[in-house]
């Protein structure tokens, strides 16, 4: 589970408001003791006291407290000091290696949220999916995604490596990863990183023509 920095928050701003009442009462304390001091003769002088000391504890509490809670951050949770740096999956693989494989999805789920073009989420996703949780199916369609994902042929290959191989190791599903094989080919036609899946795309048709006792040929 992630931490939950929503109910951080609002205890931040029950003690915030806290800090603004007391020093809202010394604000009207003071007003009312010095308005004859100072020729004050309104009624409305404790409440001007109480609204300006409420004022401006807050915003001295709202400073220390925000200085605090970003060195804090940074301290602990770095990954939310830049949102924008590469995504730590530090936390993820921590609930993977503890057995927390829900959790472990949900975690990954939110870094592909927040990271839309990084690619590596998506494939732990698909891994766990398949490894972890024994939901192929779903995994087939993470893996996809992660293939969409991938910034060069390299990694797409490998993605469409272990796609092809849970289609037809763990689903049966020959036509599609005959589908998969074959877009890859039209995608790098000519690049040497084609050669691999020509070669298993042969060997595929080939398999799912005769029927699945040649599919160990893969």
């Amino acid at each position: 589970m992630r931490p939950d920095f929503n109910s951080a928050d609002r205890a931040n701003q029950i003690r915030l408001l806290a800090w603004a009442a007391l020093g809202g009462t010394a604000g009207a304390l003071f007003a009312t003791l010095g308005s004859p001091i100072a020729g004050w003769s309104s009624g409305f002088v404790p409440v001007a006291g109480f609204l300006l000391g409420a004022l401006v504890v807050y915003i001295v509490a709202a400073a220390v407290s925000g200085s605090l809670a970003g060195i804090v951050s940074s301290l602990f949770y770095p990954q939310a000091r830049d949102a924008h740096r590469p995504a730590d999956h530090s936390y993820a693989e921590s609930l993977v290696v503890r057995g927390r494989y829900s959790e472990a999805l949900e975690e990954y789920e939110h870094l592909a949220a927040t990271n839309p073009v990084d690619p590596e989420p998506l494939l732990r996703i698909a891994r766990l999916m398949r490894d972890r949780l024994n939901q192929s199916e779903g995994s087939v369609e993470w893996f996809a995604r992660a293939r969409d994902a991938a910034t060069d042929a390299a990694a797409e290959e490998h993605v469409v490596r272990e796609l092809v191989e849970l289609l037809v190791r763990k689903l049966g599903r020959h036509d599609q990863a005959v589908v998969e094989l074959a877009r890859f080919v039209r995608r790098h036609a000519g690049e040497p990183c084609a050669e691999w899946a020509r070669r298993d795309l042969t060997v595929l048709k080939r398999a799912y023509r005769d029927g699945p006792a040649e599919d160990s040929q893969l």
